[in-house]
């Protein structure tokens, strides 16, 4: 009997530990994008429903659903493919582009433009003239 479940834990290993940093990943985003939702709608005075959190859970069910169904297919039908990772780098990049719609509406910036003005003045970065660049034409 302990030979069965052995078995069974082998096979779960091998399957979940490599995409397991990849649903971690995933999972600790959508976290990041509920927590600065909910925070831009106590600043905005907005009501936080339970309807709203909702959305989170069924958002974590269904990618962490996909990553599962993905590595199943790469498993089986397209080994040695990395279709897992293109598939987890999608969805991360939604929940970005989420989190940046959110950041957006809060503070007007997108964030990537914020993200840029902090480099700037974090590597003292001297703006560029707009006559050199005229004159170099």
């Amino acid at each position: 009997m302990n030979n069965i479940y052995t078995y069974i834990l082998a096979f779960l290993s091998s399957f979940f530990l490599p995409v397991y940093p990849i649903m971690l990943s995933v999972f600790v985003m959508i976290i990041i994008d509920a927590i600065v939702a909910v925070a831009i709608a106590s600043k905005m005075n907005e009501e936080i429903t339970s309807k709203k959190m909702k959305k989170m859970f069924v958002k974590i069910l269904v990618f962490e659903s996909v990553i599962i169904a993905t590595r199943i297919i790469e498993m089986t039908i397209l080994p040695g493919s990395n279709m897992t990772v293109i598939v987890a780098t999608l969805l991360l990049m939604y929940e970005f582009f989420s989190l940046s719609e959110k950041f957006k509406k809060y503070t007007g910036i997108p964030i990537l433009d914020h993200i840029r003005h902090y480099f700037i003045k974090k590597l003292d970065v001297p703006k560029e003239d707009k006559k050199d660049e005229e004159g170099s034409n």
